[in-house]
């Protein structure tokens, strides 16, 4: 097998029906050889018996396989788009005609029961992630339809940059509650090179721009500190997270709610210093994989909440600042994957009855 770009997977031989993102990837290989793709996550440890895992695998797996085929178009749309080969009203319908599948393929996952049983913790994780990564999967629609409706050419740029960060942050999501499910990716008739589990947008040329994040730009947040008891030990996640500098939740809402754009902007590049510090802390701790994810998610927020408040036209702003929400409440939904090991999933029902 050739070699193929570094954080790439090609995918070899024909497979059976499969998941949306490795669908997805077989589209994107032979469209797009900028963006990468990610792997299952390492730091998953926790295993869920066969029997358990394989249902919940099962019922995963039906609830994403409508959407497959109509993302893959939407990823081919989007590639012709940027060929200049496909017009904004063609990408729109594509888009279109995604929304439904993957929209329903949310609801399903939603609506799904966990077992009963000393595996729930587990179960709940992994649920609770592929939740997040049918979340992600839609904002990534809804900021195409976005790119597809302005008429400045700086913005919309910018915001197809937007969609492709996206776009991995969901591949990666998915990655991690396979992971979770099965640290073995099945390799029947599929060859697999593996990338790294967390996206650098620097390695990948997908840093953002203006009018999301200007040169003056800088970033913000809090200052590095000693963890609180009972996390005393130097190598947890929270020591990690505390000596990095992670600003805490509640500057995170009130920079996103009532922050100046430049203030915002800053607090997506401080948070992405804090991932790429988590990455090079060495062997990743149970979860930090997740938390790296969360903290991009929340980055993107960042990013779009100060695009909204640079741009004049109205409508576009208030989408992104819609966009933003979301994107913070799916960082805590990824987050809480890690925090939330009893039966008890993070509740998506507020974003699941809104307006599509």
């Amino acid at each position: 097998m050739t070699s193929s770009p570094p954080g790439r997977r090609w995918l070899v031989g024909v497979v059976a029906l499969v998941g949306l993102v490795l669908a997805v990837r077989m589209a994107t290989s032979s469209t797009d050889t900028t963006d990468g793709h990610a792997t299952p996550s390492t730091s998953a440890t926790a295993v869920a018996p066969p029997d358990a895992a394989a249902e919940l695998q099962q019922e995963v797996d039906t609830a994403f396989a409508p959407a497959a085929f109509a993302a893959i178009e939407v990823i081919k749309a989007q590639q012709r788009w940027r060929d200049g080969s496909a017009t904004d009203e063609d990408l729109g319908g594509e888009v279109l005609v995604a929304y439904g599948d993957l929209f329903e393929a949310r609801d399903a996952l939603v609506a799904l029961d966990l077992p009963a049983g000393p595996d729930a913790a587990t179960l709940a994780r992994a649920l609770a992630l592929h939740r997040g990564a049918a979340h992600l999967y839609i904002e990534w629609l809804r900021i195409v339809t976005t790119v597809t409706t302005v008429d400045d050419a700086a913005l919309q740029a910018e915001l197809d940059r937007s969609s492709r960060r996206v776009l991995q942050l969901a591949d990666r999501t998915y990655d991690v509650a396979q992971a979770v499910l099965e640290p073995v990716v099945p390799t029947d008739g599929v060859e697999i090179q593996t990338g790294p589990p967390v996206p650098s947008w620097a390695e990948s040329n997908l840093l953002p721009g203006p009018p999301l994040v200007r040169d003056g730009d800088q970033p913000v947040g809090g200052e590095p500190q000693d963890a609180s008891p009972p996390e005393t030990d130097p190598d947890s996640l929270a020591s990690r997270l505390a000596a990095a500098g992670a600003p805490t939740a509640a500057t995170v809402g009130s920079l996103l709610r009532t922050g100046l754009p430049g203030s915002v902007a800053g607090l997506g590049l401080s948070v992405v210093m804090v991932a790429e510090q988590l990455q090079a802390g060495g062997e990743a701790h149970d979860g930090s994989i997740e938390v790296q994810l969360a903290l991009l998610a929340i980055a993107e927020a960042s990013w779009l909440a100060a695009g909204a408040g640079r741009i004049d036209d109205a409508a576009t702003a208030a989408r992104l600042l819609a966009a933003s929400e979301r994107l913070a409440l799916i960082s805590d939904q990824v987050w809480s994957a890690v925090v939330l090991r009893g039966p008890t999933v993070p509740d998506t029902g507020q974003m699941a009855t809104e307006d599509r």
